[in-house]
């Protein structure tokens, strides 16, 4: 990984060619610009993000794909832009995940506007990625894939959109932590707690979005991941302290990912960590 950051920082030529690579690497587009507009400034990045946009550009301008991925493509490359500009600027997790989920939320609605029928363009792309997998798709899996309403398949976007830029963006700035300020990405996260109205706008997004029902699910998840993340970086910190290794944070995500209840538990620390402070309150000083 190091060896990627310190070619896509070598020049312009060496990011924008990983930035194009990241149409078929995940990630690597997001992080390449994110790491160029973290360390260089806007001007740069900005360069560096109409090259990696380049391609979905290409792609809606032949038809070689849907158009609501062209245009979400598109899309994901503008948000991870200015959420990294965000961060360079304010140097402030919580501004840069509260520019990622309202950026991320606008970018569907603007896809919504742009793409005729998205519901059925989105839908019609999964049940092509099932059948490429499968012959005989699951029918749990086929059922899920029935009467999508518009504000599902807006939410759809908007969370692959807010999570992969969150997940480039976080790229980015181990990469540069990694060049320029050993471990100080690790001292970020571990001490990332979101500020009082950051934390009461996401859960009243997700409160919202829970009682309009299934349809807005994704929403949900949408408006909640910046209290995740909150709470993710909390446990980090608690692992780190009590130096317990590698292993319980593996068990962590495998159980992150696998028992859907976690989520929420840990959505509910970094929510009240904001109030409570566990890392003041449980002495979780950063080991040396």
């Amino acid at each position: 990984m190091r060896a990627l950051a310190n070619f896509i920082m070598r020049g312009r030529v060496q990011a924008v060619i990983m930035a194009l690579l990241g149409s078929w690497v995940p990630l690597l587009s997001q992080g390449a610009l994110g790491l160029v507009t973290l360390r260089k400034g806007w001007k740069e990045g900005l360069i560096i993000t109409l090259w990696a946009s380049l391609p979905a550009v290409a792609a809606l301008w032949a038809g070689d794909v849907a158009k609501v991925m062209a245009v979400a493509g598109i899309e994901v490359m503008v948000v991870a832009y200015l959420s990294s500009v965000m961060l360079r600027y304010t140097v402030s997790w919580s501004a840069a995940l509260a520019a990622i989920v309202a950026l991320s939320s606008f970018a569907a609605l603007v896809a919504v506007l742009l793409v005729e029928d998205i519901s059925s363009q989105l839908v019609a792309f999964f049940q092509t990625m099932l059948e490429s997998q499968a012959q005989n798709p699951p029918s749990a899996e086929t059922a899920l894939l029935t009467n999508w309403s518009t504000a599902r398949a807006a939410g759809v976007i908007a969370m692959w959109i807010s999570l992969t830029t969150f997940a480039g963006l976080a790229l980015a700035r181990w990469w540069q932590a990694m060049l320029f300020n050993p471990g100080g990405f690790r001292t970020e996260f571990h001490s990332l707690r979101l500020n009082a109205s950051l934390a009461t706008a996401a859960l009243g997004g997700v409160v919202i979005a829970e009682f309009n029902g299934l349809e807005y699910g994704f929403w949900g998840l949408v408006f909640g991941m910046p209290l995740l993340v909150a709470g993710i970086g909390l446990i980090h910190c608690f692992v780190a302290a009590k130096k317990l290794g590698i292993w319980p944070l593996v068990a962590f995500y495998f159980g992150l990912v696998l028992i859907a209840p976690l989520g929420l538990l840990v959505s509910l620390l970094g929510f009240t960590d904001v109030w409570i402070d566990y890392r003041k309150r449980f002495n979780l000083v950063q080991p040396k």
